[in-house]
């Protein structure tokens, strides 16, 4: 049996009449619009509203349903520079009522972007004679593959930045694209075996690694220092005793434990970026006194130092990859790798860059795509349409 609410002591089975005014404004800034309503003053109230967006020249359409008596914010599935409609109807028990439509208004164009930004990688951690240093942490490692694209509006500069490898004992700079960034590796601990807090492995993108000094073990810096989801990187690792750093993180994996009488920790392993199948940001291997030394984690991360072996290596430059950590006061530890920007746009667009950037471009089939290498705090990237 039909129901509706009683009202006087008649049942009242009407739909609420449509709204009295509906306005669409588009921004000048982002793909969104705002749409403001008046709700009608006639017949019975509304207990939300549905708001459907129209395209007229081909965008995807928008269903969305609020709660607001005033006005709703459009920020996702709509199309970039496409030409739009917006009708507002509203709901009671009784069902949906009619609608009152907006003018067309047009949104802003943007590009599409897939990215990967990838922030400079942490160096080693020095030492004194007899002790070793924990393996640098990768640069953050942040990409459109774990989220979504972003839709950078065209003619509008948007800050690009690629980090520098953080000396030894000192973690990596940051990466930045538009709103997204990626945070520096940090520093792989330092051993001289009095356990002094300032040699403490740092937290970055991945953190670095520690090592074991006279003080009692020290843990590895924390990753994901951003507080990002889903993370943008793994803590370092732990020292089992003094004569061996731990690895610091990686973008994929904690950095490896010093072993009791065996090597230096591994340093965690990176990740492959799909769209160019390139792995990036392992964290750097911890440095090994009396046994071998850690190895560099995939993506990048460099090898720990060996006493009286080997040098610790560099971790490599565009990878993020973490420095290698000190095998004693003769074999040393070595600073992180630079970063990297990756963008790519389809082929009806194009990116224009500020005089301070480094970048390769390249055209896989339909898009795009602009490796950048360098790029300072003041540096830019803008999209047109072609």
């Amino acid at each position: 049996m039909a129901t509706g609410n009683i009202k006087g002591g008649k049942r009242n089975y009407a739909k609420t009449t449509p709204p009295s005014t509906v306005t669409a404004t588009a921004s000048t800034t982002a793909v969104a619009a705002t749409v403001t309503y008046t709700p009608s003053t006639l017949g019975p109230a509304a207990t939300s509203y549905v708001i459907t967006g129209t395209s007229t020249n081909g965008g995807a359409s928008l269903v969305s349903t609020t709660t607001s008596t005033s006005s709703l914010s459009i920020t996702t599935g709509v199309t970039p520079g496409k030409n739009y409609s917006f009708t507002i109807a509203g709901n009671n028990y009784n069902g949906t009522g009619a609608t009152t439509s907006s003018s067309v208004i047009t949104l802003v164009d943007a590009a599409l972007v897939d990215y990967l930004v990838v922030a400079g990688g942490g160096g080693g951690g020095s030492s004194g004679v007899g002790y070793a240093g924990g393996g640098g942490g990768a640069g953050g490692y942040r990409t459109s593959e774990d989220t979504s694209q972003l839709a950078l509006v065209t003619g509008v500069a948007q800050t690009i930045t690629v980090g520098a490898g953080g000396a030894v004992f000192t973690s990596g700079s940051n990466s930045q694209l538009a709103t997204i960034t990626s945070t520096g590796g940090g520093r792989g601990a330092k051993s001289s075996g009095t356990g002094s807090p300032s040699e403490v492995a740092f937290a970055g993108g991945s953190g670095g690694g520690g090592v074991y000094p006279s003080g009692g073990k020290q843990t590895g810096g924390a990753g994901n220092a951003g507080s990002f989801t889903p993370v943008e990187g793994f803590a370092g690792g732990v020292a089992a005793d003094d004569t061996n750093g731990a690895g610091g993180g990686g973008a994929s994996a904690t950095g490896g434990t010093g072993t009791n009488g065996g090597n230096g920790g591994a340093g965690g392993a990176g990740r492959t970026f799909a769209i160019t199948a390139t792995t990036y940001a392992g964290g750097g291997g911890g440095g090994g006194y009396d046994n071998g030394r850690g190895a560099g984690g995939s993506g990048g991360g460099g090898a720990g130092g060996e006493a009286g072996v080997s040098q610790a290596v560099v971790g490599t430059p565009n990878t993020g990859g973490g420095g290698g950590g000190a095998g004693d006061g003769t074999y040393l530890a070595r600073a992180g790798g630079s970063g990297v920007v990756i963008i790519r746009i389809p082929n009806t667009y194009s990116a224009t860059f500020s005089g301070g950037v480094t970048q390769t471009p390249t055209t896989p089939t339909g898009y795009k795509l602009y490796t950048v290498t360098a790029a300072g705090t003041s540096d830019t990237v803008t999209f047109s349409a072609v």
